[in-house]
């Protein structure tokens, strides 16, 4: 197993030479992203009970509404990432809502899983996680990646 740890060691920008770089995204020692807990403290939610990192379908998986570059799944940059090792590619961060799964950051990686037939590494949050901490795309992500930093990463396999 990877540690996520391990992975963000490796520049994104290694991995997918397009990523936006003027944002701070996977940047695991963010200290706003730190300090997000106390909204969750304010309203009474455990991040464990409303998080987890786990396996999920790309079929499954939904742009966000706001995430304007998502539309097309063959798009350049998905393609590019689909040509990576699938063990090298960083979880995406997904929101939870219902039976939904809708990526707050990863829609490319996960349209790259899409296409090689391989289920994707996810960081997923609740709703109820998403709206205490109400905040931008990044500082989720970075939230995120801030509690699971030296979680292990499940090994993407085929989808069945």
């Amino acid at each position: 197993m990877i540690r996520l740890k391990d992975l963000l060691e490796v520049k994104i920008s290694m991995l997918v030479p397009n990523i936006d770089t003027d944002h701070n995204y996977n940047d695991p020692d963010d200290e706003y992203a730190q300090n997000l807990d106390s909204y969750l403290e304010m309203d009474g939610i455990d991040w464990r009970q409303e998080s987890s990192l786990e396996l999920l379908s790309p079929n499954y998986i939904e742009p966000s509404e706001w995430n304007s570059s998502s539309a097309d799944p063959d798009n350049p940059k998905s393609m590019q990432i689909a040509e990576k090792d699938p063990d090298t590619i960083p979880p995406i961060t997904v929101l939870k809502d219902g039976n939904k799964y809708y990526a707050i950051d990863g829609i490319h990686r996960s349209y790259a899983f899409r296409k090689i037939g391989m289920m994707v590494p996810a960081l997923i949050m609740s709703k109820r996680m998403y709206d205490s901490l109400a905040t931008s795309d990044n500082q989720y992500t970075n939230f995120m990646l801030t509690k699971y930093k030296d979680a292990e990463v499940p090994k993407p396999v085929a989808i069945k």
